[in-house]
């Protein structure tokens, strides 16, 4: 390539990547490192940490297998905030596979950031950060690279392992066991359907360190059963359990196949009490037709001496092919003594937080949310706003107007500027804009939901995902007595009325995350006749300290006979408020 101009100069990186038709090609910044730590002749391994390949069998996509990658937070430092009362780890992790000519068939990569309430970072320590990508590839030989770096410390660490994907044989077969560490809800519209690590609506996210810490109250094992579709008589599956050597009785588990002739995830918990320190291997045996396929997983229990060495291994693999029947109950086992198991049907793999667990977290939660305000920063920020209508009440929107203001919040008070109406500069004082809009995001709902006076009542729903953290879902109701949430109808006449809705705790942090605020019992008189109020909450780093701020934000109102409102708002740029600070100019995004 020439340049038209004498005195242009390019430059390029060296090398290039082989990717696979239709992979990403492009490389993030934080990747740039870190493949280059792949092609150094000696790996670092200043962080430990696990990878392995999962290997599910032929699902609708293809032959289905999942990276995971596990790096234990206790082995990276750790920032402690006194400012936000958090702690936070990060890590950058990349991963590639190649075919055994060399040529990468796959990239994956992830810049990870897990933070903490500083009250729960001794307890966290045994936690992982841990990142999983499913993929699809032809059976044959590979070799993964998988490099991470811790951030906080500058150190890094890298693997490379070759693994086999074998070809799945016609007929039954049983997919990799994999040893769950947690099971979260999550909803339909969020749901990858080609994910393999799923139950019902519940992501499994693997434990693939196999260790578990001593006094572990059970363990859960999930799996793929794929039915021999040729076959006319019902598959069987049983589970045995050895542990340190000693095998425990060939227990037969329940299937509820339905006829059903595709792949069928399985999940089965193990133990209700207290399990036994020491070495454990599952297998399961999947028989059809008079015949049989076995798989088989191995986990530790720490406390007892001399544990198999192969369960440290740094990089470990899943085992081999396997058969399977349709099966798609999940199961409950007493594993007290292995010889002697109890099954009963799991009906919930997300199990419920106990009344004292419930009862800490959502003070915990009371607690940051009554103090929000407290520890904001001076802060500026850009909130744009699009209002839409339903004229019909039929789901048919229509964009109204754009606004784009300047908020500022200084001294625990939040004031607006309008900059912009429908892409045209415009200084219209809000109170004088008709149409509805809204205000306290930074904290408002939350002091309505969380004061002592509105005595909520939550209710446990679910343990959920969201933006990659752990939450524990909760409904709430506050009654009208106790209520401070105020409706103001096109006739300026205001009610205070009782509400209800739904909060998310995160359970690390210990902060609310998302919350909604439904209103209750309008009169049939009232111009209102529903409301609804949501927001969304993330960190953001504001003068090199990350806050929880509003990222986004609804308001939904139903008025006259039919009409729908709908107002969404995001909140960007968030910066320091300083005396030196000039505002520019915005550009607003285009809205779909």
């Amino acid at each position: 390539m020439k340049p038209v101009r004498s005195d242009l100069q390019i430059q390029t990186k060296t090398g290039y990547f082989a990717l696979a038709p239709g992979a990403e090609a492009g490389i993030r910044p934080f990747e740039v490192p870190l493949l280059k730590t792949l092609t150094e002749p000696q790996l670092p391994m200043d962080v430990k940490f696990r990878a392995t390949v999962l290997r599910f069998g032929d699902l609708p996509d293809g032959n289905t297998n999942t990276l995971a990658v596990e790096v234990p937070l206790s082995e990276v430092q750790t920032k402690e905030d006194v400012h936000t009362n958090l702690f936070s780890a990060h890590v950058s992790i990349v991963a590639q596979i190649k075919d055994k000519t060399g040529v990468v068939v796959e990239r994956f990569g992830e810049d990870i950031t897990k933070r903490g309430a500083l009250e729960t970072l001794d307890r966290d320590r045994s936690s992982a950060i841990s990142l999983e990508r499913h993929f699809i590839a032809s059976p044959g030989q590979y070799t993964i690279e998988v490099a991470i770096l811790d951030q906080n410390s500058g150190k890094a660490s890298a693997q490379r392992a070759d693994f086999e994907i074998q070809n799945q044989q016609a007929g039954m077969a049983l997919s990799d066991i994999v040893l769950v560490r947690k099971i979260e809800g999550s909803h339909e519209e969020d749901e990858d359907p080609l994910e393999p690590l799923r139950y019902e609506h519940q992501k499994v996210t693997p434990n693939v360190t196999g260790e578990l810490p001593a006094h572990a109250k059970g363990v859960s094992l999930f799996f793929i059963l794929h039915p021999d579709p040729a076959a006319k008589d019902a598959a069987t599956l049983e589970m045995e359990i050895i542990h340190n050597g000693k095998p425990g009785k060939r227990t037969a588990l329940p299937l509820q196949t339905d006829g059903v002739r595709t792949a069928v995830p399985y999940l089965a918990s193990f133990g209700s009490g207290a399990l036994s320190p020491g070495q454990y291997e599952v297998k399961a045996y999947l028989s059809q037709g008079g015949k049989t396929v076995a798989q088989s997983g191995t986990f530790n229990v720490a406390g007892t001496a001399g544990a198999d060495a192969s369960n440290n291994s740094t990089m470990g693999f899943g085992g081999a092919a396997i058969t399977t029947d349709a099966g798609n109950q999940p199961l409950e086992t007493n594993l007290h003594a292995p010889g002697q198991l109890t099954i009963t049907t799991l009906t919930n793999p997300s199990q419920a937080l106990s009344k004292e667990e419930s009862l800490v977290l959502i003070e915990d939660a009371r607690q940051r949310a009554l103090s929000y305000n407290e520890f904001l920063p001076n802060f500026m920020c850009i909130e744009v706003t699009n209002r839409s209508i339903d004229a019909g009440g039929n789901g048919q929107w229509k964009l109204k107007d754009t606004l784009v203001e300047l908020l500022r919040y200084r001294e625990k008070t939040e004031t607006r500027t309008m900059l912009e109406v429908n892409g045209k500069a415009d200084n219209t004082n809000r109170e004088a804009m008709k149409g509805a809009l809204s205000a306290g995001e930074f904290g408002g709902v939350l002091q309505a939901v969380f004061r002592v006076a509105s005595q909520a009542e939550f209710q446990w729903k679910e343990t959920a995902s969201l933006n990659g953290g752990t939450v524990q879902v909760y409904d709430y109701r506050v009654d009208r007595k106790n209520s401070v949430f105020s409706v103001t109808g096109s006739n300026d006449k205001q009610l205070i009325v009782g509400f209800h809705g739904q909060v998310y705790i995160d359970s690390a942090t210990r902060n609310a995350r998302r919350i909604t605020l439904v209103a209750d019992d309008l009169p049939k008189d009232f111009p209102t006749h529903a409301t609804l109020i949501g927001v969304d909450y993330d960190y953001v780093s504001i003068n090199e300290h990350d806050y929880l701020m509003p990222v986004s934000a609804q308001l939904q109102l139903r008025q006259g006979r039919h009409q729908a409102v709908m107002n969404t708002m995001e909140f960007r740029n968030y910066k320091r408020f300083g005396s030196n600070v000039k505002i520019l100019g915005f550009t607003p995004v285009e809205q779909p």
